[in-house]
Order: C-alpha cells, then sequence, then structure tokens
C-alpha cells in the first residue's frame, strides 16, 4: 500500500488530521531517538529547547541568546537531524559578546518589522550559522511567527530543492506553512507556522520510521490524497478497495492526549495506552508567549544540559553557496586554518 506523501497532507490535510499528528509528536520524537547511539540525549535537548529555552530568552530584557544556548541549539539540531561534521566546533569560536549582540538585533527586527529576512542575516553573522540555523533560533523566540527550516519540512515542499538551505528558500517555505495555518485555523484555535512544520516533521518521521502509526489519522469528509499507484487513498492511507471492501476497518488507534485549546477533541481516536505524564495544556499566545507548544509531551524531570568547553582547535569551511556563513549543506569539506577571531 502507498502512503500519503507529506507534501499531500502539507497541501490538503484536514484540521482533525493535523490535530492527530501533532499529538503524536512524542512518539515520533521516542522513534527518531531510537535511531540514535544516545536516544535520551535527544528527548531532553527537545524537551529543553521547547520549554525552557523559550522561556529564558523571553525572561531577558532586552530578548537575547547566550553562548552556551546557541552550543545546546546546535547539539539538538544535529541531533535531531542531519549530523554536519565539525559545525558544533566552529559555533564555539564566536564571542559570547557577539552571540548576544546579534540575537539582540534579529529578535528585535523580527518583534518590531516582522523580518524574517533581516533576523536571518543579522543571525548569520556568527561564525558557523546559516539560515537553518538561525530558523531554529527565531522559532524559540517567536514560533507564532517563525518555524525551524528542518529538512523534513523542506521535503514537503517539492519546488524547494533544498540543496542550499537559502533564505530565500526559507522564505518559500515560510510562505506554504503561513497558507496552511490560513487554513486551518478557526475562531477557537489560530494555528501557529511552528505547529505546522512540527506536524510535518512527525508525518515524514513516521513515514520513512513506522507508517502504519499513520492509519490513525482520522478521515474527514471530502479530502482524498491522490497517490502514487492508481487508487486514491483516503485520509487513513486506505485505498478506494479497502474502503470497499472494509479491509481498511478496525486499524489500532495511536492518538496521545490532545491540548485543551484545540476544538473538538472528541471526534479524534483515543490511545489504548495513554502516555498518564502527559499534562493537557492550554495557552494564550499574547499572554504567554514563551509557553511550550500544545504538542509537547513535557517530563516532569529537570533537564540540565552541560555545554562543551571552547574548541581547542580554530576553523574555517571551503565550500559553494553564496553565504560565507551558511553550514546548511551536506558534504561540506572542512578545512583547518588559522583565523583571526575577534
Amino acid at each position: 500500500m502507498t502512503e500519503i506523501t507529506t507534501s499531500a497532507f502539507l497541501n490538503k490535510g484536514g484540521v482533525q488530521q493535523f490535530k492527530y499528528i501533532l499529538s503524536i509528536y512524542p512518539t515520533a520524537l521516542k522513534l527518531k531517538a531510537e535511531t540514535k547511539t544516545k536516544p535520551q540525549e535527544l528527548v531532553k535537548l527537545d524537551e529543553w529547547y521547547q520549554t525552557a529555552l523559550p522561556k529564558a530568552i523571553k525572561s531577558r530584557t532586552p530578548s537575547h541568546l547566550t553562548h552556551e544556548e546557541l552550543i545546546n541549539l546546535i547539539k539538538w539540531k544535529q541531533s535531531r537531524g542531519k549530523f554536519r561534521p565539525k559545525l558544533k566546533e566552529l559555533v564555539t569560536m564566536n564571542s559570547p559578546r557577539c552571540v548576544v549582540a546579534e540575537s539582540k538585533k534579529a529578535f528585535r527586527a523580527l518583534e518590531k518589522k516582522g523580518d524574517l529576512s533581516v533576523a536571518v542575516a543579522y543571525l548569520c553573522n556568527l561564525k558557523g550559522i546559516g539560515p537553518s540555523t538561525a530558523s531554529a533560533i527565531l522559532t524559540a523566540y517567536a514560533p507564532q511567527t517563525a518555524a525551524f527550516m528542518a529538512d523534513e519540512c523542506l521535503a514537503a515542499v517539492p519546488e524547494i530543492e533544498g540543496i542550499d538551505c537559502s533564505t530565500m528558500e526559507y522564505l518559500d517555505l515560510m510562505r506554504h506553512l503561513r497558507e496552511a495555518c490560513a487554513r486551518l485555523s478557526t475562531s477557537s484555535h489560530q494555528w501557529t507556522p511552528h505547529e505546522v512544520e512540527i506536524a510535518l516533521w512527525t508525518h515524514y518521521t513516521l513515514l520513512m520510521l513506522k507508517p502504519e502509526l499513520l492509519h490513525g489519522v482520522p478521515e474527514e469528509i471530502g479530502i482524498l490524497v491522490e497517490t502514487e499507484d492508481s487508487n486514491s487513498m483516503d485520509s487513513r492511507g486506505f485505498t478506494d478497495e479497502e474502503t470497499r471492501n472494509g479491509s481498511g476497518c478496525g486499524t489500532k488507534s495511536v492518538g496521545l492526549h490532545l491540548a485543551q485549546d484545540l476544538d473538538d477533541e472528541s471526534s479524534l481516536p483515543t490511545t489504548d495506552e495513554p502516555n498518564s505524564n502527559s499534562p493537557q495544556y492550554s495557552r494564550n499566545l499574547e499572554s504567554d508567549p514563551a509557553s511550550p507548544p500544545p504538542y509537547y509531551n513535557s517530563q516532569q524531570n529537570q533537564v540540565e544540559i552541560d555545554s562543551d568547553g571552547n574548541a581547542s582547535t580554530e576553523l574555517t569551511n571551503k565550500y559553494n553557496c553564496s553565504n560565507s556563513n551558511d553550514l546548511e549543506l551536506d558534504g561540506y569539506e572542512p578545512e583547518r586554518k588559522r583565523v583571526k577571531v575577534d
């Protein structure tokens, strides 16, 4: 059976389908973590990124990122996505003063002018920071405005090649995410770009690692997605023939608790084994913008993440791209060379 593509999910998925996928993000994250040599490290880093980091940034006046937080963010990004050799070592070369200064300017540009391209440009002044990492920083600060340019999200937009991970590609991705937000938002819940991004990451990850979990996606009237084979597939992933003969009935639901601020929870499948540690959650972006998003399954234990010390060897990198600070390329070749660090 051919599965629904993440691209089709982005363009045609309905509200209940997105809610369901968003609710099983912790499941997808756990599956992703199990592919790593240190599974618990990714889980802890993700909890820190989704909850502790936004609160820490918002608690400062003016808002800014610290050098230690930047190193931890790189750890999270590399653990959750593709590993880029020597990237963390290069980013460590940035002075704490520069990290604070450039992040202040980036956050100010986003808050005062809503200009993503200018905010990205400020952050790309830091060594080793390209548009992809910059997007992760901006998302931690303003998830209602920005979204992380994950490779899994780029894969959902075929017209974006995702080779250079450029600022133009990021802005193009954001346009698609905003269109999805406009389609999905209701009077009871306004979807944010970060929520749509997380749903796409979850869908793509499950499609790659455990596609049968997508069979629990609720069906919505009028939603049919064309797939690679000749049969159309409904929102649960069943073909017309399977729907007619009943073979698509009775699939096991794997949904976790949804947030209280997402409407119509009663129409969603319930989990056979609910996670008792997953609290219900509601938020108001205007009064509490630093609160964790509703999909996040927060743990009770406090997370302590130590950053590494300064790199002993200074590095520069040689690669082909228009932005000399953009290290979001696959297969770039690091070259050891002495450089002057301000």
